[in-house]
């Protein structure tokens, strides 16, 4: 008996729990870092959890953690296939269009930031 293998590559299967630890992870990790970066190069304080419960070196805590991987994990299995499905049908130049309406004043804030 000959047995055929399917050279095809499958999708991984993830589960629910995985991708909300993975959000919980980076969304950390971002928080981290970009707070270490701020407080080393603007000398600026924006955020300080230092009486909050389980933070790490007053840059991130368990309560902003957990409500970072809850929200994104919510917008990644509700608002994710809604925006799939209306970029799907939706034809480039409107695309292009809805980019620079939100990516413009983005780039502005960012640059006046940056200065």
């Amino acid at each position: 008996m000959i047995i055929k293998k399917n050279n095809k590559l499958k999708k991984a299967d993830t589960t629910i729990i995985l991708v909300f630890l993975t959000i919980w992870i980076i969304t950390t990790l971002i928080e981290y870092v970009s707070h270490y970066f701020i407080e080393t190069y603007s000398h600026k304080l924006l955020w300080d959890y230092t009486y909050d419960f389980l933070n790490i070196n007053r840059r991130v805590n368990w309560d902003a953690s957990r409500n970072f991987a809850i929200g994104g994990t919510l917008l990644l299995y509700t608002v994710q296939p809604i925006l799939d499905d209306f970029l799907n049908k939706t034809k480039l130049n409107k695309k292009i269009i809805i980019t620079l309406i939100i990516g413009i004043p983005m780039l502005v804030d960012l640059i006046i930031n940056v200065i």
